[in-house]
């Protein structure tokens, strides 16, 4: 469903924008209200990160706003209650944001059909290796919901072939090493790397 939806909105213009908040973060009415400027923006999609407390793929700036989210209450129920809520009032696909620690404290399956009933059309999981997450691309995939797999600049072409086979949905291509939320600055390895991204599909 997700693919089917950013290839429907691929052929009405070239680039689409997917944005990122930390649900909570600085507080539940004020992600709502971000979330609905965005919205109506025009935005294409939109990744709605869990707040965790060990984010080890994001930097400091996420890293504070997860931090402070968690301290003001967030918990994986509010979370899927924003996103439900937030659901029924967008036209675009939301995806959560989150690390497998969340998922299997939950329970991947439960958690699988609480995404679904909450209207979600996927996930991104930043540190569940392909070899580790069967169980999960499977209950994602009985819930038809968009298993979403990442791509890194330094990713081997074949282990590029791997993670696509495992992915659905969409590839997220990470643009640099290192952590989120700090200062990005593109290599000339870029166009490179997104070749071998392309042929990898």
């Amino acid at each position: 469903m997700l693919e089917q939806h950013i290839r429907q909105k691929l052929q009405k213009k070239p680039l689409l924008l997917m944005t990122h908040i930390v649900i909570g973060y600085p507080s539940f009415r004020e992600s709502w209200a971000l979330a609905r400027q965005m919205v109506d923006a025009g935005v294409d999609l939109m990744e709605l990160q869990i707040p965790f407390s060990e984010p080890m793929a994001d930097g400091p700036v996420i890293l504070k706003a997860n931090q402070e989210a968690l301290a003001a209450g967030a918990t994986v129920a509010k979370c899927l209650e924003f996103a439900r809520d937030l659901g029924q009032q967008v036209p675009i696909p939301l995806l959560f944001m989150s690390y497998y620690n969340i998922l299997f404290k939950h329970g991947v399956q439960r958690f699988a059909g609480e995404m679904r009933r909450a209207g979600l059309s996927g996930a991104i999981v930043a540190d569940l290796p392909i070899e580790e997450g069967v169980d999960y691309a499977s209950a994602m995939a009985a819930e038809g919901l968009a298993a979403v797999r990442l791509f890194a600049p330094n990713t081997p072409e074949a282990r590029m072939r791997k993670v696509a086979e495992a992915s659905s949905g969409m590839i997220y291509c990470v643009a640099r090493k290192g952590v989120t939320g700090a200062k990005t600055e593109f290599s000339t390895e870029l166009g490179d790397y997104l070749a071998r991204r392309a042929r990898a599909r």
